[in-house]
């Protein structure tokens, strides 16, 4: 289950429809009953993001796990140059363009927050729970800052 870090829980209906194997306009049909009880009518906006789906939940998870924490003096050099690499390989995910060719992902955190900020949009809510992250069989961390 995805949990936010924030008390907000999951942020829209439709992904537990698709887990549950509902079909299409099942989904659809429920964002008709959000737009109905929201009082939404014709002509009116709604923002909808879509975005690839983040199967690794938030930052939020691998922080409670303590993949960050530092060891203590018993713990082993290779378990804390593990550590070290995973918090600094995590925090160039989110904070540099990267490469494209170390990552299994070429967009990062940064471009999309670059990109906001051009169109005069201020995200105003950075902390863990909003970093989502996609798994991943080839980074030792198990996942990718998306």
């Amino acid at each position: 289950e995805f949990v936010s870090g924030d008390g907000f829980g999951l942020p829209s209906p439709v992904p537990d429809m698709v887990v549950q194997g509902r079909t299409l306009p099942e989904a659809a049909a429920k964002w008709k009953d959000i737009l109905f009880t929201t009082g939404a009518k014709a002509h009116d906006y709604l923002t909808v993001i879509i975005m690839d789906y983040c199967d690794y939940g938030s930052l939020v998870r691998p922080i409670l796990k303590g993949m960050f924490r530092p060891i203590s003096v018993s713990g082993s050099d290779r378990e804390a140059r593990v550590r070290y690499r995973a918090l600094l390989r995590t925090a160039k995910e989110i904070a540099q363009v990267s490469d494209g060719a170390s990552l299994a992902h070429p967009r990062c955190f940064k471009q999309g927050l670059e990109h906001l900020h051009h169109l005069r949009v201020v995200h105003g809510d950075l902390k863990p729970g909003n970093v989502l992250l996609r798994g991943s069989r080839v980074d030792v961390r198990g996942f990718n800052a998306q």
